[in-house]
């Protein structure tokens, strides 16, 4: 604290550890990835190579996405009014129709379905929908059978039943309705390697809160690219689906579902 003209001052000092600091190319920022930040902030060499060779061997979900197998966006943004030159839509059908209360999710992690007590119904009051953000994408991830992933990437719910999936929440739908590959989607989702991935791969994520973006999760490595692959997964997730009374995995769940993460994307 400084002196001056009677007033108290703050005055801050950053003290650097000179074997902390790390060089980044301008040629591998330019493009405005923000990987290269965030392994030099929190990670290594060591974690960018292994980023770039899962991603490397396996498709990712934005190349399910382009083949049509999967679709992703944000939840609709509902509004309680047409709003300023009907800059929203009114519709109907969502009222009371299921969407989730975020803030009993809070501290939820690794979950297969929601707990009862963080399902509340739509009212008339809350489904204008704002023209902006887009209405029919928006709406139709919230058809099932679809997958509910948190912006926090702390849970993925696979569903098949009508939820209106929350603004900046991210909804992923099957044009094809396959079931298997959302069930899988879903699962994998959960795992602590996404938790990893989504981390370094987003560049709000640890800055000031855990936010991770709709490009990151696109630029996700898929590891069931084929039949056999994708079988495991819908194999593990029926499982621990039948034996998961509250939702919520339980470790033995999570050590199994990391083993498996970690078996077909093939990292020790």
């Amino acid at each position: 604290v400084a002196h001056a003209g009677g007033h108290r001052r703050k005055t801050w000092n950053i003290v650097v550890n000179s074997s902390e600091v790390q060089e980044i190319s301008y040629s591998n920022v330019v493009g405005g990835d923000p990987t290269p930040w965030k392994t030099a902030m929190w990670g290594s060499f060591v974690d960018a190579k292994v980023l770039q060779t899962v991603e490397r061997n396996f498709r990712t979900v934005g190349d399910l996405e382009h083949a049509g197998q999967l679709i992703l966006s944000e939840g609709p943004q509902l509004r309680d009014s047409a709003g300023e030159k009907g800059s929203n839509e009114y519709h109907p059908e969502l009222i009371g129709k299921a969407t989730i209360d975020l803030d009993a999710l809070k501290r939820c992690r690794h979950l297969l379905r929601f707990p009862e007590d963080s399902v509340r119904y739509l009212n008339e009051s809350e489904v204008f929908v704002n023209k902006r953000a887009g209405i029919q994408k928006k709406l139709s991830i919230c058809e099932p059978p679809h997958v509910v992933v948190s912006v926090s990437r702390n849970f993925a719910v696979y569903m098949e039943t009508f939820l209106a999936v929350p603004a900046r929440q991210i909804g992923i739908a099957s044009p094809s309705g396959n079931r298997g590959l959302l069930k899988a989607m879903a699962l994998y989702l959960n795992s602590d390697f996404v938790a990893y991935h989504q981390f370094l791969k987003s560049p709000q994520a640890g800055i000031e809160r855990f936010v991770n973006t709709l490009t990151a999760l696109r630029d996700l490595p898929v590891p069931f690219d084929d039949a056999a692959s994708l079988e495991r997964w819908e194999t593990l997730y029926s499982r621990i689906a039948a034996d998961s009374e509250t939702g919520d995995l339980d470790q033995s769940s999570i050590d199994e579902l990391n083993e498996l993460t970690f078996d077909t994307i093939k990292l020790s």
